[in-house]
């Protein structure tokens, strides 16, 4: 098989493979590859095609990036329910709990705390979300306002006098 060999690609004849491929941007082993499996015809197209419009819950969005964006998920959420033939979506967060603190979701968590949901989720494995919160303050004892340990009112020294053990 000669190695200069005319080849017609996307609409145009061309005088090799390799000239066919610079003028498309592409590696002349590229088109090679693609004429032995029989798909030249894909060769080199972009695969992304006109942005989806997505219609949900009665709001229109030009993509889906968009929709994702509006509903606080990854877009891959909006295509689940796209591929399920659904117009309805809505956001299912797992709830989490800090403390005193609820909220309805881990993006909305650690959005309020400043960290990435990664550090959220660990931190969920392991029951140590509480480690988010700032220390508590010690509270001053009733008697000489001096720090007293959590659960008391007292400090030592005052606890020992009041029962009578100094």
């Amino acid at each position: 098989m000669p190695r200069k060999q005319p080849i017609y690609f996307r609409g145009q004849w061309y005088k090799s493979m390799a000239a066919a491929a610079r003028a498309h941007g592409l590696k002349p082993n590229t088109l090679y590859k693609a004429k032995l499996e029989g798909r030249l015809d894909q060769v080199g197209r972009k695969r992304r095609g006109n942005p989806t419009r997505v219609r949900l819950n009665g709001i229109d969005f030009a993509t889906i990036n968009e929709a994702a964006r509006y509903f606080g998920v990854h877009r891959t959420a909006i295509t689940r329910v796209l591929n399920k033939g659904l117009d309805t979506f809505t956001p299912k967060g797992i709830a989490v709990k800090v403390g005193r603190l609820e909220f309805d979701s881990i993006k909305a968590c650690a959005e309020h705390f400043g960290v990435s949901r990664h550090v959220i989720y660990r931190l969920r494995e392991t029951d140590n979300l509480d480690s988010l919160l700032p220390p508590e303050k010690p509270r001053p004892c009733m008697n000489c306002g001096k720090p007293v340990n959590q659960g008391t009112h007292l400090c030592d020294r005052c606890r020992r006098q009041s029962s009578g053990l100094s």
